[in-house]
């Protein structure tokens, strides 16, 4: 399956298209601040009241443009995050050229995914109990 989302990672204010429900749709920096919150916290660890903060929004606001809650606020995550992968790390491998400079576009898209070490794996991230430990300083 072959998402066609762009890049969450890009702070507009673009809409995107919430098929699902008849709420306000999420924009695509509503999803890149939940990200940041749930990479910072893991889905365990975050609180409503950290989702209000990072997306910049009252509860009631939230609530409006995710009526699933915070799963639902997961679920757009993901799937941004699984449109990165796709765009930007699988697709590269996919397309023409000499291998070596697919293999490079696909190392740049990781890099990008994981700003370059600093931030976690969403998915393990969501997979976890507890809050994740705080990285070193």
């Amino acid at each position: 399956m072959r998402l066609t989302t762009p890049s969450i990672l890009l702070i507009t204010e673009r809409p995107v298209t919430n098929r699902i429900t008849m709420a306000r749709p999420e924009t695509v920096s509503d999803a890149a601040r939940i990200v940041a919150a749930f990479r910072a916290q893991g889905f365990a660890g975050t609180s409503l009241s950290d989702l209000t903060q990072a997306a910049g929004l009252t509860k009631a606001a939230l609530y409006h443009r995710f009526p699933g809650g915070e799963d639902a606020m997961a679920a757009a995550a993901l799937k941004g995050v699984d449109c990165i992968m796709e765009t930007r790390v699988l697709e590269p491998l996919e397309g023409s050229g000499p291998l070596l400079d697919r293999i490079a576009k696909m190392v740049e898209g990781l890099d990008h995914l994981y700003a370059s070490g600093r931030v976690a794996c969403l998915t393990d991230l969501f997979s976890m109990e507890t809050a994740p430990p705080s990285p070193p300083s």
